[in-house]
């Protein structure tokens, strides 16, 4: 997808946009310095071994059946979401991740917001993912997105089905989105402000 301008819930002005070879770095830097605790989130206590061959497929622009976005603030990769059509086309599982220092700044709820309209385009028609159900955080985010949800419980974990058939609150919360990105001034030192992003 083309570089799309974000604003974060704290003011600032960051990107999103598709991963490609040259983010591998990035994207295992990001997934290396996860927290022990938040590695348990993302992977269910899989260690980071895996790490550099999981960059390598969330980069991999090139392939069919699945997609992954970043999300730059400056020149840092501070989120990645992705997903992965599963046997049934019409449906897709998703993971996301974000760094420490930037979260609560609303960078799970953009890229969601992009991944939605990404895997729409491929015909992608719901998203699912088992969330930890101490990941209370992360269930937060996927209901507050304003999308049909349903979840169900299979203890220790949640499983979350997402609609992507958008309701007019979620229209409207992307719109306003949109529309406090398109107001906030550039970076110093660009024309358009995508200094940094890799776009």
């Amino acid at each position: 997808m083309k570089a799309a301008r974000v604003r974060l819930s704290d003011g600032e002005v960051a990107w999103v946009r598709g991963l490609h070879p040259a983010d591998v770095p990035a994207v295992r830097a990001l997934h290396v310095h996860l927290s022990d605790r938040d590695r348990y989130y993302r992977f269910f206590g899989l260690g980071p071994a895996g790490a550099a061959k999981l960059a390598a497929h969330l980069s991999d622009d090139s392939g069919t059946g699945h997609g992954a976005l970043g999300c730059f603030l400056h020149d840092r990769l501070v989120g990645v979401a992705q997903y992965e059509v599963l046997e049934d086309p019409d449906e897709a599982e998703i993971a996301l991740v974000v760094d420490a220092p930037t979260r609560a700044h609303g960078v799970a709820t953009l890229l969601l917001e992009h991944l939605i309209d990404v895997a729409g385009q491929k015909g992608v028609r719901r998203f699912v993912a088992d969330v930890l159900a101490e990941n209370s955080k992360m269930l937060g985010v996927f209901a507050a997105l304003g999308l049909p949800i349903r979840t169900s419980a299979s203890s220790p974990e949640r499983h979350v089905i997402l609609s992507l058939d958008p309701t007019r609150d979620y229209r409207d919360a992307v719109a306003r989105r949109a529309a406090a990105a398109a107001a906030a001034p550039p970076w110093p030192g660009s024309a358009d402000g995508s200094a940094g992003c890799g776009c």
